[in-house]
C-alpha cells in the first residue's frame, strides 16, 4: 500500500475523535509496526495527528487549520453526498462563487453546463475548472499557502465588482450556540462579502466540523442554508439545515 493511501486510512480510522492505540492501528492497517510508526511520525510533523503517552494516537486537537490536501482525505463519502445535493441547486445561467473548501473541489466535478460561470479564489479549483473548460473567473490577491487560495484587499476589491446567483462556502466549525466559524479573519471577510453579493448562500459542512468553534464567526446557524451529511444534537429545530444521510 502506497504511503498516501495508508495515511488516508489512518485519518479515516481516527476521524471519529477517539484515541486509538498502536497495536489496534497495526491490526486495522495490516502493516508492519515500523511502517505504521513511520506514517504516524510523518503525520505528526504535518500537524495531522497527536501522539500520546502510552502509545495512543488521535487526530490533532489543536486550533489550527489543516492544509487543503489533508482536508480532501477526510470524510470523502459524506463530502461527496453533500456535493451531489449542492449540485441539485445549480441551474444553467447561474453565476457561482466557490470558496477554497474541499467539498467545492468535489462539486466542480459535477458541473458540466457551459452556461454556468464559476468565480473562485482557489488555485486548485481554478486548475480543475480550466481542465473542464468551464467559464470561470479567478480572484487574485495575497497567496495563502495552506488553502492554496488568494485573500486580502485585492481579492475583496475584485470580488466587490461581481454579483453571484449562489455562493457555496465551507467552514472550520459549526455549533448551535457559537455559529459557523473560520480560523482566518481574511477568509471570514471574503466569505461575508460573498454572502452580501449573492442571491442565495449555501454552507457545505461535513460532520467533522460539528460542535467545533474556530476564532472568527462568519454567520449564525440559522442565517443561511446548510447542506450537511448527518444530524447533530440541537440542529433539529433549524429548517434551513438540509441533511444528506446515507
Amino acid at each position: 500500500m502506497i504511503p498516501d493511501i495508508r495515511r488516508k486510512k489512518i485519518t479515516e480510522l481516527l476521524k471519529g475523535g477517539d484515541v486509538m492505540f498502536l497495536p489496534e492501528l497495526i491490526r486495522e492497517m495490516g502493516a508492519s509496526e515500523s511502517t505504521v510508526r513511520r506514517d504516524l511520525k510523518y503525520m505528526q510533523r504535518n500537524g495531522e495527528v497527536e501522539l500520546l503517552r502510552g502509545g495512543g494516537v488521535q487526530l490533532s486537537q489543536k486550533d489550527v487549520e489543516m492544509n487543503i490536501h489533508t482536508k480532501m482525505l477526510i470524510n470523502e463519502k459524506e463530502k461527496m453526498r453533500i456535493a451531489n445535493r449542492a449540485a441539485s441547486y445549480i441551474y444553467p445561467g447561474d453565476v457561482l462563487y466557490l470558496d477554497p473548501s474541499s467539498i467545492n473541489y468535489l462539486l466542480i466535478d459535477l458541473l458540466n453546463d457551459e452556461r454556468i460561470t464559476v468565480v473562485t479564489n482557489s488555485v486548485i479549483h481554478m486548475g480543475k475548472l480550466l481542465e473542464k473548460d468551464m467559464p470561470c473567473i479567478f480572484l487574485g490577491g495575497q497567496a495563502k499557502h495552506k488553502t492554496m487560495s488568494c485573500v486580502g484587499p485585492i481579492t475583496e476589491k475584485m470580488m466587490s465588482a461581481l454579483r453571484f446567483s449562489k455562493c457555496f462556502l465551507g467552514a472550520n466549525g459549526a455549533d448551535v450556540d457559537m455559529g459557523i466559524t473560520n480560523y482566518d479573519p481574511r477568509e471570514q471577510s471574503i466569505k461575508q462579502l460573498a454572502i452580501s453579493l449573492s442571491a442565495s448562500t449555501f454552507f457545505l459542512i461535513d460532520s467533522v466540523k460539528y460542535r467545533k468553534t474556530a476564532m472568527c464567526r462568519v454567520a449564525g446557524i440559522g442565517d443561511h442554508s446548510i447542506i450537511t451529511g448527518a444530524k447533530w444534537e440541537g440542529c433539529e429545530e433549524y429548517e434551513n439545515i438540509i441533511v444528506t444521510e446515507e
